[in-house]
């Protein structure tokens, strides 16, 4: 289906309706170029085509005091993962209507999905504020408080939604993996316990009961909470890869637990680190527990044109990492292409003088 033409429609339409005396019909702006603009996007997204972000973009320019088109905009990179551009985009959106909780939640939420939990807190909790009872920013925001160890504020944002919602599945398994990573598998296991025995629980959420319960020692009841979604000695083996994770560092095996890689952020600018602790830039599309799956990443980045390779780290992750590149943007563009490309989570770090 072809989009592009249809601002030039849709402004015509708007132009001739009820005859050439008729006032006209006035967008977010103001003006009815904006709602033709905003209409045109709609009509694109709503047709899955790729021409709405681009028509976005337009809209947001034709109607420059209104966050509505920059706000769909933000929701499509972050349905696309493509988190630095869909955070721009919600701060373009804040710029125009700085109390716009919409805009405050997709900050935090673009934020911490690119690595930058610490920088996610201020617009999650500005939004949580305004909304209290909302539980999906309260799960956003207790995830932030999990990633950097304060889990006793992860909790009180993680209760804050249940008790609007008392029967979040969401919400109840972050609280659970939460205690678990704090130390506390017996509080945890009962949690998840529950959470598992819901008639709409999922295999995910088995695989995290039996996380906890394995790294509690109780190897059996793991592996029997797993046994309904796959074999007996498939159930073994992850029983065991969970068990492993005690032997971890605190904050590598926290981070196991809470079904995230820690990894350094992506960077919002160069200035956020000085320019004598680096000597290039370097794009990292992951950290992985085993080398095959690192090199299965390095394989399929391969198959697009990209040159990453495997490095061992000093936590027992392997790190699929690009060659260094000699400017923060060429390892910025990199990021993003593999983020909009191949859906790949994808983070710029420097490369520290040695």
């Amino acid at each position: 289906m072809r989009i592009l033409p249809l601002i030039a429609v849709v402004l015509a339409l708007t132009a001739c309706a009820d005859g050439p005396d008729a006032p006209l019909a006035t967008g977010p702006a103001g003006t009815a170029e904006a709602s033709a603009a905003l209409a045109a996007a709609d009509a694109a997204q709503a047709a899955g085509d790729p021409n709405a972000i681009e028509l976005y973009r337009r809209a947001a320019e034709a109607a420059p005091t209104d966050p509505t088109p920059l706000l769909r905009l933000g929701a499509i990179l972050s349905e696309q993962k493509r988190w630095p551009e869909a955070a721009d985009s919600y701060e373009a959106a804040l710029a125009v209507a700085p109390d716009s909780v919409e805009a405050q939640r997709g900050l935090g939420a673009a934020l911490l999905a690119e690595g930058r939990a610490e920088a996610a807190l201020a617009p999650l909790e500005k939004a949580h504020a305004a909304r209290p009872s909302d539980p999906r920013i309260a799960e956003e925001l207790g995830f932030a408080y999990d990633q950097l160890g304060r889990y006793d504020r992860a909790r009180a944002a993680y209760e804050s939604g249940l008790r609007a919602a008392p029967r979040h599945l969401g919400l109840k398994t972050r609280l659970g993996l939460s205690r678990a990573a704090a130390g506390d598998y017996r509080s945890a296991s009962d949690l998840l316990g529950a959470v598992a025995a819901d008639p709409a629980a999922t295999a995910e959420h088995r695989r995290n009961l039996a996380k906890v319960l394995a790294l509690s020692g109780e190897r059996a009841r793991a592996a029997a909470v797993l046994r309904p979604d796959m074999s007996p000695a498939a159930a073994q083996q992850s029983v065991a890869q969970f068990a492993s994770l005690a032997a971890l560092p605190d904050e590598t095996r926290a981070a196991a637990i809470l079904g995230y890689e820690r990894r350094a952020p992506a960077l919002a600018s160069p200035a956020d680190t000085p320019a004598a602790a680096a000597k290039g830039w370097v794009v990292q599309a992951g950290a992985f527990k085993t080398e095959k799956t690192a090199q299965e990443l390095v394989s399929k980045l391969a198959a697009a044109g990209l040159d990453f390779r495997v490095m061992a780290g000093g936590t027992g992750l392997y790190h699929v990492r690009s060659a260094p590149l000699s400017t923060w943007r060429e390892a910025r563009d990199l990021a993003r292409r593999i983020q909009g490309q191949l859906a790949e989570d994808a983070f710029v770090a420097p490369l520290p003088q040695s």
